[in-house]
């Protein structure tokens, strides 16, 4: 549908929610710091920073007393304040007559989106959305499933792409691409045929990579490597396995791909994929055909959003909601986490052995990937136990807030 650009009447109320953020960040205040001053519960502040609702005009001389001590103030704060109270600015109602219909994307991988057809069924990011949508009060959207191979193609069709969707550059310069901020990552890894007894144990990178090369090189059954077209495989496959041209598959799917070329008895294929979908297809294999290839995955890659190309608007909101949904503490937050704290423990961002003991202070939200431990003190409810199951991997020594952490 046609959507109105953004106008000049929603800078004052974005200006306004910047300022508010910023000096938290700068002074090393909390959202209770922020609510104590401005007399308002952290629940009701909670929603002028997502927007739901503007600062009561009330409100007006103990904000503008709180950014005083400000080192860079690029407007008036007094205007700030007060346009920021107006009719026209606020910034959800905004959104909808932008956008409503929200149509929501979605991309079937467990556990992040499971179950196929018009809706998914569960999933940790459908459970997040969902929980956002009625912190928003969204009424009017719709779920659209997306295939992996018209991924980059669906993007303009729908507001946003729920899944883990990996970045990659081709995807980057396509579409708008917003990370999780959850302390998760991805490598790559390969699964091959058990009829290659070079593989009947997972092997460490340098020897994988070396195993690959010579099998590849002989002259009587060549081995042959096959990525999915588009795929975090396929564009970095050279830093990945130097020298190696693969098969590049663009009609299937990660998962049919790795069944397909897996099992061919013509010839021997390794399949190279995302170390998730690696694991998942390994394990999912009864009949004993498939062997994983590497020890450990290689690399490390983040997931997010990918939203249409050309609204700075759209993907500065999206990336607001959900690092203060996040941020927020909110025990249902750490109820859906714990939920699938056993399917993602695999993932976790863990800090590397040699890490200071005290944590980042700069915040989990500040660097391109999100640490465990660093998005544990910033994120975690303190109502909710850490599931024991990322507890057998990186457990807190102490409560949240206290700069000390343990790596199991």
């Amino acid at each position: 549908m046609p959507r109105r650009p953004v106008t000049s009447a929603d800078r004052p109320y974005r200006l306004l929610r910047r300022e508010l953020g910023g000096r938290l960040r700068e002074k090393g205040k909390t959202r209770k710091a922020l609510a104590t001053a401005l007399k308002m519960p952290e629940s009701a502040l909670h929603s002028v920073f997502l927007g739901y609702r503007p600062l009561p005009e009330a409100k007006i001389p103990a904000a503008a007393r709180f950014l005083a001590h400000s080192k860079e103030d690029p407007v008036r704060l007094e205007d700030v304040l007060a346009h920021a109270n107006a009719p026209n600015a606020s910034r959800v109602r905004l959104i909808r007559e932008m956008r409503e219909p929200v149509r929501i994307g979605y991309l079937e991988w467990p556990p992040f989106a499971e179950g196929s057809g018009p809706e998914p069924k569960t999933g940790l990011l459908v459970e997040l959305m969902t929980l956002l949508k009625e912190i928003l009060g969204l009424e009017d959207y719709k779920w659209e499933p997306i295939e992996f191979p018209k991924l980059v193609e669906s993007v303009e069709d729908v507001d946003i792409v729920l899944g883990f969707v990996l970045e990659t550059l081709s995807r980057r310069a396509i579409c708008r691409f917003v990370p999780f901020y959850l302390p998760f990552s991805v490598g790559l890894n390969a699964v091959a045929p058990s009829s290659l007894v070079e593989f009947d144990s997972p092997l460490n990178y340098r020897d994988g990579v070396d195993t690959i090369t010579r099998l590849a090189d002989g002259t009587d059954r060549p081995l042959l490597v096959a990525v999915v077209e588009g795929e975090l495989a396929d564009e970095y496959l050279p830093a990945f396995l130097p020298g190696i041209k693969p098969v590049r598959d663009a009609e299937r799917n990660i998962e049919e791909a790795i069944k397909y070329y897996a099992t061919r008895r013509d010839k021997d294929f390794v399949v190279c994929a995302d170390a998730i979908s690696c694991q998942r297809i390994f394990r999912q294999d009864g009949s004993g055909r498939l062997r994983l290839v590497f020890k450990e995955p290689v690399g490390r890659f983040q997931g997010g959003f990918l939203l249409p190309p050309h609204d700075p608007e759209w993907e500065d909101y999206v990336r607001e909601t959900f690092i203060h949904l996040l941020s927020s503490r909110l025990p249902k937050v750490g109820e859906i986490m714990s939920r699938y704290a056993s399917k993602t423990s695999e993932i976790l961002n863990l800090p590397p052995v040699h890490t200071n003991s005290s944590v980042n202070t700069s915040g989990p939200f500040s660097s391109r990937f999100v640490q465990i431990d660093d998005w544990y003190f910033a994120c975690w409810p303190d109502q909710i136990p850490w599931p024991t199951e990322w507890a057998k991997q990186w457990a807190p020594k102490f409560g949240p807030g206290n700069g000390r952490h343990a790596r199991v």
